[in-house]
């Protein structure tokens, strides 16, 4: 396939609060994402020093979205937000795969790797395992819970600004985009045993089951991160 970057753009979906983390992010990514294409970064205020940015201002996650996926000149987006920090290589020669296959099924959402959420956080500390995809395809139903999903894909950027309200929050995008979606192109790749990030944060108010590790929690959240809208999960280092 000939000049790729004409075909999918990366959207990498941030805010102004979330900015501490894409230096972590845009290391990981450097390093995995082998693919010649535009990448994008949509926040408010604050622009990223090194890729292009779109800061429409402090509107809804959702607005902001909108408006840069309109402007977009591809058909095809690679979507992530900042706190997925890539642990495994995206080959250039999969990503132009998954495009053709995409194409041939008329996909409009192409998840690279497993449904549900990113459980065996350590799995990005095992580089053994092999991570190249197979390409095995199965449908994901839209009555699932989580049919509309953020975890890193290959999205029609026409079935984005279809499902995507400019009030949205990430969560009711994900919540509320699935009870409306009835799309029977939605796709994930069940090859991909693993998941290809580690999720960097999680929202402020979930607690660990643990009361122990809750305290400690409270501890390190005060002296480290008391002001940060999220927490770092366990084993992200600085």
């Amino acid at each position: 396939m000939k000049n790729i970057s004409k075909k999918i753009t990366v959207v990498v979906s941030t805010c102004d609060s979330y900015s501490v983390l894409w230096d972590h992010f845009s290391k990981c990514f450097d390093k995995y994402w082998e693919t010649e294409c535009d990448v994008i970064f949509v926040s408010e205020t604050k622009s990223h020093p090194l890729y292009k940015t779109i800061t429409p201002g402090n509107l809804p996650w959702g607005e902001r979205n909108r408006m840069a996926i309109m402007d977009l000149k591809t058909e095809y987006i690679f979507w992530i937000l900042e706190d997925y920090f890539l642990s495994r290589p995206i080959k250039e020669e999969d990503i132009i795969r998954y495009i053709k296959d995409f194409e041939k099924l008329e996909m409009e959402r192409l998840q690279i790797g497993p449904k549900g959420p990113n459980k065996h956080i350590e799995s990005y500390l095992n580089q053994s395992i092999n991570q190249r995809p197979k390409f095995q395809y199965e449908k994901t139903l839209s009555s699932e819970k989580y049919s509309v999903c953020l975890q890193p894909s290959i999205w029609r950027k026409d079935y984005i600004l279809n499902i995507l309200d400019k009030q949205y929050t990430p969560w009711e995008f994900e919540l509320i985009g699935s009870l409306k979606n009835n799309s029977d192109k939605i796709y994930y790749d069940k090859s991909v045993k693993n998941h290809l990030f580690f999720n960097a944060v999680r929202k402020k108010h979930v607690r660990n089951l643990s009361w122990a590790i809750a305290k400690i929690d409270q501890v390190l959240e005060k002296v480290f991160y008391d002001k940060l809208p999220f927490k770092y999960s366990k084993g992200l280092s600085s």
